[in-house]
């Protein structure tokens, strides 16, 4: 059992990365066409589904269930925000990214918070094994970026997302017992990155702009 779980965290921490990789180099290299876009979020939604059938493998906790009410309070919350702000995402000419980032908030936490996290602290049991894990595959993630960032940035993106971001989401994760106080928390972090002035944003040095020259 132990074999199997340890090929699952190699291939979660791993693989998605990857494949949203190839979609993300064919965008922002030019050599995609009007249909690059969908394929990269269908990517994202058939990576999601993969984690279903985790749930069926026993005495694994992958953190999804809401361990109270403040939890369902934090993820009502939460959808509420990310329809709320769409009309100041559309008006700050950020509606991609907001959706991006609302649906990262969910998919990264669930992958890296709720399923690594989950895997190696039932192969290890140890929180701090599964924080460390996490944190530097939650990193790793973000080396799909670099088409779009460049090395410098990429390489800034995945050292605060392994030593920061990984690091404090898990924390919160830890301190609740499940993911939702960390998919708000997460979606507040993308949803201010999405709408401050591109010359406070660190790493994610996207421009405005940059979408119009990309078939969409």
């Amino acid at each position: 059992m132990d074999t199997l779980l340890i090929v699952l965290i190699f291939l979660y921490s791993s693989a998605p990365a990857y494949v949203l990789y190839l979609s993300v180099k064919k965008i922002w290299g030019g050599k995609g066409d009007s249909h690059t876009w969908h394929i990269y979020y269908f990517k994202k939604y058939l990576i999601t589904l993969s984690f279903l059938p985790l749930l069926l493998l026993p005495n694994i906790d992958l953190h999804l269930k809401p361990v109270s009410t403040i939890s369902v309070a934090l993820l009502i919350l939460t959808i509420v925000l990310m329809v709320v702000f769409i009309p100041l995402a559309k008006k700050k000419n950020t509606i991609q990214f907001y959706f991006a980032g609302s649906y990262a908030a969910f998919m990264e936490e669930i992958l890296f918070r709720g399923v690594i996290f989950g895997l190696v602290k039932t192969v290890w049991g140890s929180n701090l094994i599964a924080l460390g894990v996490s944190s530097f595959a939650f990193g790793v993630w973000h080396l799909k970026n670099f088409a779009w960032l460049g090395r410098r940035n990429t390489i800034l993106e995945f050292f605060y997302t392994e030593l920061l971001y990984g690091p404090f989401f898990a924390l919160l994760m830890i301190w609740t017992g499940d993911i939702y106080l960390s998919v708000l928390t997460h979606y507040l972090v993308d949803t201010v990155t999405a709408f401050i002035p591109q010359k406070y944003r660190i790493g994610n040095l996207v421009k405005e702009g940059d979408l119009k020259d990309i078939k969409t």
